[in-house]
């Protein structure tokens, strides 16, 4: 996960980078909020 993101990092530039990992943590975050919401049921 953590070399995936380094080298998206350093293949992207600084400002894509921001983006791509904003992006990651949202969709992670949506994967958890998914799951707690079907647990609960």
């Amino acid at each position: 996960m953590f070399e995936f993101l380094k080298w998206a990092w350093e293949e992207l530039g600084w400002w894509d980078g921001v983006f791509f990992t904003v992006w990651i943590i949202l969709l992670y975050y949506a994967k958890i909020a998914i799951d707690n919401k079907f647990k609960k049921k």
